[in-house]
């Protein structure tokens, strides 16, 4: 049996190159892995922005749409800042409120992460009506505005509603 006499030229890798490779490894998967969290970065901020957004046109649908049916001048039973209690012009009862950062209709959540929100109501000559509005002055109500901000996360975006009842 012959034995080969291992030297410079055996093949292996020499602990320099090992080094120089290994280096050169971690700066590649360094690389690689920043880029991968900036992707998960941007796909869960597009996430949180997508519920921000759905969760505020379903919100504003909802308060566009209802308010334009209110009855007639006399439909208003409650107006406050954080409530609002009326009937359309099929006798139907809605009742919108703020109560623990979520937006309620008749009860069931529409709009949840409400940080802010405010009912306000506006005469036919355009002044702000005082808040609660009395009940002698309800049938002043002649446009409805509802200004809140919605935060999810990190996140918050404003927005602003301002309906006239279509049947006054």
């Amino acid at each position: 049996m012959k034995y080969r006499k291992l030297g410079r030229n055996s093949g292996g890798f020499t602990l320099i190159e090992l080094i120089v490779s290994l280096t050169i490894a971690g700066i590649i998967i360094g690389l690689l892995a920043r880029f991968l969290v900036m992707g998960f970065r941007t796909y869960s901020f597009m996430d949180t922005r997508k519920q921000l957004l759905r969760d505020a046109r379903l919100a504003l649908h909802f308060m566009n749409r209802d308010f334009r049916q209110i009855r007639n001048t006399n439909g208003v039973a409650e107006a406050d800042v954080h409530r609002f209690r009326y009937w359309d012009y099929n006798n139907n009862q809605y009742i919108y409120s703020v109560q623990n950062g979520r937006l309620l209709r008749n009860g069931h959540t529409v709009a949840d992460g409400i940080s802010s929100f405010q009912f306000r109501y506006r005469a036919a000559d355009g002044h702000q009506l005082q808040t609660p509005v009395a009940g002698d002055s309800l049938d002043y109500i002649w446009n409805v505005e509802a200004d809140f901000v919605i935060t999810k996360g990190q996140y918050s975006q404003r927005y602003h509603v301002f309906v006239h009842p279509r049947n006054y």
